[in-house]
């Protein structure tokens, strides 16, 4: 009977010893699960940028066709005709708003690559803290079984 609180009190010692390393398995989950989070919100904001940047394009293009109609019909209303100078004014003008639409659309999807990127790297860092999270709970446990074989003597 003796010998058993022994054994519980070695077994006792060697968790002791070994409860650094679980301290660390802790530490490693709670980065990996940050990190998880930091992930899901890169891939929050990018989605969000692309919604943002459609919605932004759209405008610009329904003000761009109505600035179009505009400059048309004050044209048409000073009796200007359409050719030669007016019309490449109407060219240039109508060039230069699907440009700008573009661009808008360009650097969207620049700035979602960027944060999908950012959420990659958040992913990996996830990973690895997982990994080490095994490794070091692994190596709490062979440090307890170690220490408490020692101490009993096998």
């Amino acid at each position: 009977m003796a010998e058993n609180k022994l054994d519980l009190e070695e077994l006792a010692r060697s968790f002791l010893g070994a409860s650094g390393d679980f301290g660390e398995t802790l530490q490693f989950l709670g980065a990996s699960n940050a990190s998880d989070l930091n992930s899901g919100l890169y891939d929050v904001e990018a989605k969000g940028r692309s919604a943002d940047s459609e919605y932004t394009a759209k405008r610009m293009e329904e003000r761009g066709d109505s600035f179009i109609g505009t400059q048309m019909s004050m044209y048409a209303k000073a009796g200007v005709t359409f050719d030669g100078s007016p019309i490449k004014v109407m060219q240039q003008t109508e060039k230069n708003i699907r440009m700008d639409i573009m661009t808008t659309r360009y650097n969207a999807v620049k700035e979602a690559n960027l944060l999908g990127y950012k959420s990659l790297q958040e992913k990996l860092a996830a990973g690895r803290a997982r990994t080490r999270a095994v490794q070091s709970f692994g190596k709490g446990v062979l440090n307890m079984a170690s220490s408490y074989a020692l101490a009993k003597g096998e």
